[in-house]
């Protein structure tokens, strides 16, 4: 996820992930917007997500400590950058390998 997370902020040349006032979410390379969120605090939000996801089983709550359980609400969209995160890495070294 760090290097994923890394990479969008490199690619897009951008110092912050910038939310204004009707909640419209871009790249930006200054902060002068409601909200701006660099690539560490990104990357402490996430990780703070992941390792405080709880599951209940019953009358039990469990600390889910390897993976995302699937059925909460950021499951599918972890998930999602997870696997792209893959497939891209995959691609590059595919497109590389065939221009050499």
């Amino acid at each position: 996820m760090k290097e994923l997370i890394g990479d969008a902020f490199k690619v897009r040349g951008a110092m912050h992930l910038s939310i204004n006032k009707r909640g419209k979410c871009f790249w930006s390379t200054d902060n002068n917007y409601e909200i701006n969120i660099s690539k560490a605090q990104l990357l402490d939000m996430v990780y703070y997500l992941i390792d405080n996801i709880y599951v209940s089983v019953g009358n039990r709550v469990f600390r889910q400590c390897i993976g995302i359980p699937m059925g909460t609400d950021c499951a599918p969209l972890l998930a999602n950058l997870y696997l792209f995160h893959f497939e891209y890495v995959y691609m590059r070294r595919l497109i590389s390998s065939n221009m050499s």
